[in-house]
């Protein structure tokens, strides 16, 4: 397993800190964590010899010196391990709280590495997948629309709230006027309103909410 690991000061420091917590004695009173000193996504086993015990502190440490001595695969498990480590505790671990210096590192690497991990099994990469999509939704934007979709009266409501008011801008207005020519020069696009009962379902909504401005009911 040690293969696993950079021979780096890292490194040293992690087996110099197992080291001592397998020989020293620990106060009862102070909060400690296991720690696998293998990594159990390594391979490492839950048996008392890959077991030791650390604090709160110490543990963290361990898991940050971890993203520095491995690479690869390795690297990315353990910024993993180390970003959940950082997240708030429950009532039966009473994590260690690092600095906004280090924070700002573990965020950055996991940053990283999720990136990395995003665009290497992005599902966009397959050209059989790109194009099932495009004619999906070339299928569903064009000629089906919304057809099977509707919103709960609640979140009408909402919508209509957060449009009043509100004006669009000039290259607002340009966009969707140029994206509408676009959408209806294809060949197969259906206009909404030539579907049956759309255009008189359309028409009433209109009149409905003229009577309502003028207060006709």
């Amino acid at each position: 397993m040690k293969s696993l690991y950079l021979n780096n000061k890292y490194s040293k420091y992690y087996f110099d800190i197992i080291k001592n917590s397998k020989v020293r004695e620990i106060d009862k009173n102070i909060y400690t964590e296991k720690h696998h000193i293998i990594p159990k996504c390594f391979g490492g086993l839950n048996k008392s010899r890959n077991l030791t015990v650390l604090t709160a502190k110490e543990h963290f440490i361990c898991h940050l010196l971890l993203t520095k001595m491995t690479k690869g695969k390795y690297k990315a498990k353990m910024v993993y391990a180390l970003a959940r480590m950082v997240r708030k505790g429950n009532g039966h671990h009473k994590r260690y709280i690092p600095n906004s210096r280090i924070y700002s590192i573990i965020k950055k690497d996991y940053y990283i590495v999720n990136r990395e991990r995003m665009m290497k099994n992005n599902p966009m990469n397959n050209p059989k997948i790109i194009y099932r999509h495009k004619i999906a939704t070339k299928k569903r934007g064009k000629t089906l629309g919304m057809t099977g979709k509707s919103h709960s009266k609640s979140t009408k409501q909402r919508m209509s709230e957060s449009h009043k008011g509100k004006t669009k801008g000039i290259n607002h207005r340009k966009s969707i006027s140029n994206s509408m020519k676009k959408i209806s020069s294809d060949i197969h696009y259906i206009n909404p309103m030539d579907r049956p009962g759309i255009r008189e379902k359309h028409r009433n909504n209109l009149l409905l909410s003229w009577k309502k401005r003028k207060g006709l009911l």
